[in-house]
């Protein structure tokens, strides 16, 4: 089910990243693209996946989400380590 959700209308990926870009979002967009897909097996256009998995920022808070998800940080890991993984979304 979660997988057919990116598809369930048509995507128009380019528009969608020019959108996040005006709205200074791209990272966060391509940050739940990443999740989604590598998560939820979300079927992603090959320049959209290969622009999410470049970013190295991407993947580091793609990481970050994940040892937060599966119990592996601290659950409450203080205002330093928040503020870094915020900064580093936008």
């Amino acid at each position: 089910m979660w997988r057919n959700l990116i598809t369930a209308q048509p995507v128009d990926w380019e528009e969608s990243l020019q959108i996040a870009a005006g709205m200074k979002s791209t990272r966060v967009l391509l940050l739940g693209l990443y999740l989604a897909h590598e998560w939820l097996g979300a079927a992603l256009p090959q320049p959209v996946l290969e622009r999410a998995q470049r970013d190295a920022t991407v993947r580091w808070l793609a990481e970050k989400v994940r040892a937060q998800f599966e119990g592996n940080a601290d659950a409450s890991p203080g205002v330093v380590p928040r503020s870094l993984f915020r900064l580093r979304v936008a």
